[in-house]
């Protein structure tokens, strides 16, 4: 019994811990968003401090229940619901890339709307899944958020078009969290699938002034048209599969097929459309013509993916053979180093294909899952044998999210650009390396576990090591101008990421990633570092009293084993 409440006391205080490091970064965002910007900015810097601190209030170890019974059966097993990231984790994001940018009011809109949606989800959706009545107070909360909202955003839109954009937004992205909780089961976490709900919101919102005016980078147009297509073709594959008993077995493949035919000549359409010119013949330009790098970065491409695939085959007759659980760790994470070879050339050399690349790899993992997960036959056997050799327990759901996440950790850094070098690399240099060191050197060498955590202290070592020495090598070899200051705090960064790391319950390919892309931009910011310390001692001295109760019960219990030892 003391130990299972030891236990229980360490995993409380290590989701505290972790809830600190975003909501820590989004107060330093806010505030140097409302420094930079003044005015209006302050409204929304306002709200988002009271989202950071009603997180952490919630989170608290002696507040902090885990997953409700409604819930518990419907996201991934064995983790809390992830709601600190479904509430901080956009916003902080879309406060990155404001302060990254000289004109940071550009981006009002879109901050406005994803703070809109993550208040929605902090109050609404997390007591819904925790069985709780609203009350007067968390409906009047909500309204004057909206309010101080539409007040932030850019003066040149209506109040009604501000209130009717962000109660729509609030409702689709509210309904369609919890649509895909619901009908995903096990595949997510409350907060992964708000999140992704979120970003999709964002895009949506974000697409039309692509689309419809000029300016844009073709790249752009084309991931966002993409993403909603990739929308419109999941819900129409789901829709088609509940009314496939009408569709003769043998035809099956045709059918769902063209559905993928139709879908993907809609989004060319809409490109051709946006970009007033053919996308197939842009691609061709981009490609063959353009230049000299471009084509070396597709031949490289087709080599690498060649001896990957030859490697694969090569190693199938060995799968019936027994592995221990570090080969088993190798094989996962050959996924990482392939990511790492095909994409650091192009983020260095070509960007241009590889955003390409990008979308199109998007585009062809959501089209191969559904046609899994819908069990298409003849491929989704073997799409699932092939994809079941790289999974483990958190692909245990409808979904294998696991390469998604890989994808997107990578991408999304590329993808959300600025003017730092090492936040566009944050998804290669976390997944691709430190990711894989901390994996390889936690299950070979690791003794010392995290309390309450799987994770050992020597890979989170082997982690932060790792990011430290590669980002510092970036920074060495790619920025004009270093200064003592920017390396002590790369140097704090990433010992932080490796104990988030360790820390999260989430899947770590998404948070860790976002999180570095972030924190390069808010640390290293002029106006954030200039206030870093004082708002980190103050989240310390926030956490204390909820936290030291919890370190001093899971330090006594190791002095307590030393001793018995």
């Amino acid at each position: 019994m003391t130990t299972t409440a030891n236990s229980a006391t360490g995993r409380r205080a290590r989701l505290y811990y972790e809830a600190c490091i975003p909501a820590s970064l989004l107060i330093l965002a806010a505030w140097a968003y409302g420094a930079q910007q003044g005015g209006r900015a302050w409204v929304m810097s306002a709200v988002a401090l009271c989202l950071a601190i009603h997180s952490l209030w919630q989170q608290r170890p002696r507040k902090f229940t885990g997953v409700g019974p409604q819930l518990e059966d419907k996201i991934r097993a064995g983790v809390d619901d992830g709601m600190v990231w479904g509430v901080l984790l956009v916003p902080l994001i879309v406060f990155a890339k404001s302060l990254d940018m000289t004109n940071g009011t550009a981006f009002s809109n879109h901050l406005a709307i994803s703070l809109a949606m993550s208040l929605t989800v902090s109050i609404f959706t997390r007591r819904m899944y925790a069985s709780a009545k609203m009350v007067l107070l968390d409906i009047t909360v909500w309204v004057l958020g909206m309010c101080a909202l539409a007040y932030g955003m850019h003066p040149y839109l209506s109040m009604f078009l501000k209130f009717a954009m962000l109660f729509t937004l609030c409702f689709l992205s509210f309904v369609f969290t919890a649509k895909t909780v619901y009908s995903l089961p096990g595949s997510f976490t409350l907060g992964e699938a708000a999140v992704a709900v979120q970003g999709i919101c964002v895009v949506f919102v974000d697409a039309p002034g692509r689309i419809f005016a000029r300016g844009s980078s073709v790249e752009a147009v084309f991931l966002e048209v993409a993403v909603l297509g990739l929308v419109l073709l999941a819900a129409a594959l789901f829709y088609a599969s509940k009314h496939r008993h009408r569709i003769n077995r043998t035809l099956e493949p045709v059918f769902f097929s063209g559905m993928v035919l139709v879908c993907a000549w809609l989004v060319i359409v809409v490109v051709n459309f946006a970009i007033r010119k053919s996308l197939l013949a842009w691609a061709f330009k981009v490609i063959f013509l353009d230049s000299t790098a471009n084509l070396l970065l597709i031949g490289y491409w087709v080599c690498v993916l060649g001896i990957a695939a030859l490697l694969y085959l090569l190693a199938g007759s060995a799968t019936s053979a027994p592995q221990n659980k570090f080969w088993l760790h190798v094989r996962r994470k050959s996924y990482h180093a392939l990511a790492t070879l095909l994409f650091l050339p192009g983020v260095l050399f070509a960007s241009q294909p590889l955003h390409l690349g990008f979308s199109v790899a998007l585009i062809v993992f959501v089209v191969v899952e559904c046609l899994r997960a819908l069990d298409v036959h003849p491929l989704a056997p073997a799409i699932d044998r092939f994809l079941r050799r790289f999974t483990d327990h958190r692909d245990a759901g409808l979904v294998v999210t696991s390469h998604f996440y890989l994808l997107l950790g990578c991408a999304l850094p590329v993808w959300l650009g600025g003017t730092s070098e090492v936040a566009r690399l944050a998804g290669l240099l976390t997944l691709g390396l430190a990711d894989t060191a901390a994996s390889l050197v936690g299950t070979r060498y690791g003794r010392h576990k995290w309390p309450g955590s799987p994770k050992t202290l020597e890979g989170s070592a082997a982690f932060a090591a790792s990011l430290c020495a590669a980002s510092g090598l970036v920074v060495y070899a790619l920025v004009d101008q270093q200064n003592v200051s920017s390396a002590l705090m790369l140097f704090a960064l990433c010992i932080g990421l490796a104990a988030l790391e360790a820390l999260t319950e989430q899947n770590d390919n998404m948070v860790v990633p976002l999180t570095m892309y972030a924190a390069v931009h808010v640390l290293l910011s002029d106006k954030a570092r200039f206030h870093a310390a004082p708002v980190l001692m103050a989240t310390a001295a926030f956490a204390a009293p909820s936290v030291l109760p919890a370190g001093r019960s899971i330090i006594t219990r190791h002095l307590r084993n030393s001793k018995s030892r």
